[in-house]
């Protein structure tokens, strides 16, 4: 199964105001892209009453962020901020179903997050009176380590109504 976690997705342009209310520049933000997920897992019978089961899960995606300040002199230098991030990541899950009497249910599960790698470039451009001076490029990689969890539930059926707890 694939489905998105996340969407990214703005523009934002506002003026810089020098200390006499002028609009003397401005600054605008940008971003877009978005994180998803996917899972495939499969399980079955053990034995009368035991299932069970586990599952590949993992992520991925990207975001673009860009800020860019502009002035309206040609005193002042302009600059631009481009920042990519990619994500992915793998974890795992698995579980098991137990059911001691044909109305009692039993599940437990555990997960395992795993790391998720992050890399992130940061491209930076400078521009002294509207030309192109120096530009720089500054990448990190780096892991981002999700928690572990478990958990538990109870399900009893009385007549047509099933009941649970997790």
């Amino acid at each position: 199964m694939l489905h998105p976690i996340s969407a990214v997705n703005y523009h934002i342009v506002s003026d810089i105001i020098d200390i006499s209310g002028e609009s003397i520049g401005t600054n605008r933000y940008i971003g877009s892209g978005g994180l998803n997920s996917f899972s495939i897992g499969v399980g079955g019978r053990v034995i009368d009453g035991v299932y069970i089961g586990g599952s590949l899960s993992g992520n991925f995606g990207k975001i673009e962020r860009n800020s860019e300040t502009s002035y309206r002199s040609v005193y002042s230098l302009d600059y631009q901020v481009n920042q990519l991030s990619v994500f992915n990541g793998i974890g795992y899950s698995f579980g098991a179903y137990f059911s001691p009497i044909s109305a009692l249910g039993i599940g437990l599960f555990y997960n395992i997050s795993g790391k998720t790698r992050d890399i992130v470039e940061h491209h930076y451009k400078y521009y002294p009176q509207t030309v192109l001076n120096r530009d720089t490029v500054v990448t990190v990689r780096d892991y981002v380590t999700l928690p572990d969890y478990y958990g538990i539930g109870i399900s009893y059926r009385l007549g047509r109504f099933l009941y649970n707890v997790d």
